[in-house]
């Protein structure tokens, strides 16, 4: 499951970029395209903008675009699960903790997830405050 969602997030994110750079009506070719660094930084600034950013979000429930309030909505909540499951498969502890840190905070407010809500902050706060250091690696 995690898998399809890798997949959808990055084809979402590349059709934003191809947005960014004004070429999500062309056809995908075989042979990549040569861009400069500034347009290549610029696209990628544009795209952090546009769809990214709490900015955006913000935006688009102001406009009252529901598609694209969803959309956004939903690349946020996949960015932290392919964000956590990325973080585990390199063994990295402190990006999985703040993601942690941050689920445990959305959790609190979720009806349907008890166990989360009750047990990830005990969690975090055993390994960050609790335990001492030798036993929290």
């Amino acid at each position: 499951m995690i898998q399809a969602m890798e997949l959808v997030h990055e084809a979402t994110l590349f059709y934003c970029l191809s947005k960014a750079l004004h070429i999500h009506t062309e056809r995908i070719e075989e042979h990549l395209p040569v861009i400069s660094t500034e347009s290549w930084n610029h696209a990628v600034e544009t795209c952090y903008n546009e769809y990214c950013s709490p900015l955006a979000r913000r935006n688009a429930v102001q406009q009252k675009n529901t598609k694209l309030a969803n959309l956004l909505i939903r690349m946020q909540d996949f960015s932290t699960v392919i964000e956590a499951n990325r973080a585990m498969k390199a063994g990295d502890v402190g990006r999985l903790l703040r993601i942690w840190k941050m689920w445990s905070i959305m959790t609190q407010s979720l009806p349907g997830l008890t166990h989360y809500s009750a047990y990830l902050p005990r969690l975090v706060l055993l390994l960050t405050v609790v335990l001492p250091p030798s036993l929290a690696n």
